[in-house]
């Protein structure tokens, strides 16, 4: 049995992609991190993944990365390296301890293979609850929209703002793809 030590409880985070000379389907990428979840992750209350556009992104506890790297390189997945996690947005960085535990749980939903309604009721409660906890925080924003519309030009603005970043983000790839 492996001895632990203080730097298990860290994240690191590993990056793959499909292998371009032996591609792969979306559904055997998402069979290969389900497979992961139940043989290798089950226990760590802290796993989590992304999907980013051309690659992927499994955080897991130090204890656990050889297995993951070992797994995926077995499946054909290009590695490109693992290494401890550090988040490029600052946010994150600063609240990583509670990022943790969100990114986990949103994990676990995904996991769970819901439905298009059932992903817009999680939202909904994880966007409200959310907000409905920021209250007090927001006690001069509430006064200057109102109590009973608050919530909804936040996520009126956040919808509207994230619209804007895939845009210029779609606009970029386009761009990079042309030359």
């Amino acid at each position: 049995m492996r001895q632990k030590n203080s730097r298990d409880n860290e994240i690191y985070e590993i990056i793959f992609s499909k292998d371009k000379l032996n591609p792969c389907t979306d559904e055997f990428v998402w069979a290969s991190i389900l497979n992961i979840a139940e043989t290798i992750l089950s226990e760590d209350d802290t796993w989590h993944f992304f999907y980013e556009d051309s690659y992927y992104i499994i955080r897991c506890k130090l204890s656990l990365i050889d297995d993951v790297f070992k797994y995926l390189i077995k499946k054909n997945f290009n590695v490109d390296f693992k290494r401890e996690w550090e988040d490029s947005a600052e946010i994150v960085e600063k609240y990583k301890h509670l990022f943790i535990q969100l990114f986990h749980i949103n994990t676990m939903f995904a996991i769970q293979e819901l439905t298009i309604s059932q992903i817009c009721r999680v939202h909904d409660r994880l966007s409200h609850c959310f907000l409905n906890n920021q209250y007090f925080n927001v006690a001069s924003f509430r006064k200057k929209v109102g109590d009973d519309n608050w919530e909804a030009i936040l996520l009126m603005d956040y919808t509207y703002n994230r619209m804007m970043y895939n845009a210029e983000y779609s606009q970029n790839r386009k761009e990079a793809n042309a030359h």
